[in-house]
């Protein structure tokens, strides 16, 4: 059976359907698992005791951490374009610890400044009952952005170089890390439902990223060597990777101006409610980044055959 490696090269003269379908499928199942987590940290907390209150805070840890990690969300895109050379790869790299450190600042800030009362509180307008649990669980959440950072830096790595089954594999591990902390810390008991949660995502995305970098070592040691640097690889200068990474990122930010517009309704929401709250503003970041994807295909059709563009467009249609 082909793998994922022989999926993709950047010689292949022609993507086959079923090339492609090797190459994609890791990347779908990726997102399969991930969307498990979910109601897996859900289920055990409506097992715990202040379930509803512990479910609704929950909630709104998830979307304050994501509207906050919403940055780096793209660099899984801007890696696996850019890592060509061994300059480029160092580049990112850079890139990519600046923004670990500015939303873990930033992180921080929500967790133990008055930033979150202004926001959380006064501009979002979420029930009082609610205020100290979340809180909490975004100091549990401190290092979820920078975790979420690195493994998509690697993880778009991999991807450029056909190695899509490490992504699908490193989604497993999280999963098993998310669900044995769960489990875990229940048998513990008398631990906050929003603290289980919190700390499950943690365990779960930085067990990623850490496989995520074992995954990538090898291929990067290869690639990215001293040796292998070539004289004429056009050089990646750190104004252009932001100039190509911004646009991205400024479709998640959307997240940061579409709260307030829903703040003032937390307050009357019934408590078992909240959670759903969050729903539109991931469906319009997806389909706006669906969007920018679906653009990029265009803009890059023009590098592979007609035939190779067909394929693709095949099996978009076809998902």
């Amino acid at each position: 059976m082909t793998s994922s490696a022989e999926a993709y090269s950047p010689t292949t003269p022609n993507l086959t359907q079923k090339r492609i379908l090797i190459y994609w499928l890791p990347l779908a199942a990726s997102w399969l698992l991930m969307a498990t987590e979910g109601p897996v940290i859900n289920g055990a907390l409506a097992r715990m005791f202040d379930a509803e209150l512990m479910i609704a805070a929950f909630g709104i840890v998830v979307s304050l951490s994501i509207t906050i990690e919403s940055p780096v969300i793209p660099l899984l895109s801007t890696s696996t374009a850019l890592s060509r050379s061994r300059q480029s790869y160092l580049q990112l790299r850079r890139f990519t610890l600046h923004l670990m450190v500015i939303t873990t600042i930033i992180h921080a800030l929500m967790g133990w400044t008055v930033l979150f009362d202004i926001i959380v509180d006064d501009l979002m307008g979420i029930p009082e009952k609610l205020l100290e649990s979340i809180r909490l669980g975004m100091r549990y959440m401190l290092f979820w952005s920078a975790a979420i950072a690195w493994r998509r830096f690697k993880q778009g790595v991999l991807i450029r170089h056909g190695k899509t089954r490490f992504v699908g594999q490193g989604t497993a591990v999280r999963l098993t890390s998310i669900a044995a902390t769960v489990i875990l810390l229940a048998f513990i008991g008398q631990i906050q439902g929003v603290i289980v949660g919190a700390l499950a995502l943690n365990v779960g995305v930085i067990a990623e990223a850490l496989y995520a970098q074992w995954a990538a070592s090898k291929l990067i040691a290869e690639k990215f060597s001293q040796e292998n640097q070539r004289k004429n690889d056009s050089e990646l200068k750190y104004f252009d990777l932001v100039k190509f990474h911004s646009p991205l990122a400024a479709s998640m930010l959307l997240f940061l101006l579409m709260q307030p517009l829903i703040g003032p309704r937390w307050r009357e929401t019934p408590i078992q409610k909240i959670p759903w709250l969050p729903g539109p503003f991931y469906l319009a970041s997806y389909f706006s980044c669906a969007h920018l994807r679906s653009r990029s295909l265009k803009l890059s059709s023009h590098l592979v055959k007609k035939k190779t563009a067909k394929n693709l467009f095949k099996l978009s249609a076809f998902v």
